[in-house]
């Protein structure tokens, strides 16, 4: 089970000791200065070579991709979902000026396909939040490597 954990630091006699710790009914308490060496250890073997990651880099971009042209297809059939039931109304208002149907029927008819449009409105501009472009997705990734990078060197005491 993952608990939530606190840092503090507890002066001793001669200088100050750091600790990580969980609430003090459950009495964990462990060193800092162990911790973050273990989280050092840990970082070290997610360093890859320049060519592993760019390798890593293309995979991840190649997936994107490819998960995003599905996106996309999905889009393209919301919109003509849309344009379908929107042609339904227009079809329906026809047969209602032409006295094909009665006013009654035209309102069901045009409520149920407005509520399907909401539906369908509502499906398509969350894709659209949801979907990045494929080029940011490059400079994300570049970005997350420098990250971990810095994070690396700033835990392993290294000069940049």
């Amino acid at each position: 089970m993952w608990k939530n954990l606190t840092a503090s630091g507890s002066k001793g006699s001669q200088k100050v000791y750091y600790y990580y710790h969980c609430k003090s009914s459950c009495g964990f308490r462990q060193s800092a200065e162990l911790t973050n060496n273990l989280f050092v250890e840990e970082l070290k073997k997610y360093e890859f070579l320049p060519s592993v990651q760019k390798i890593l880099q293309n995979i991840l971009l190649t997936a994107y991709k490819k998960y995003n042209n599905k996106a996309d297809d999905r889009r393209k059939r919301i919109i003509s979902e849309i344009e379908t039931y929107n042609a339904k109304i227009a079809l329906t208002r026809e047969k209602l000026l032409a006295e094909k149907i009665e006013d009654e029927d035209y309102m069901i008819i045009k409520a149920q396909s407005k509520q399907k449009i909401e539906i369908l409105e509502n499906e398509l501009h969350a894709r659209l939040v949801a979907t990045r472009n494929p080029e940011k997705v490059d400079d994300r990734l570049n970005k997350a490597h420098y990250q971990l990078y810095l994070t690396y060197h700033y835990y392993t005491n290294q000069v940049v």
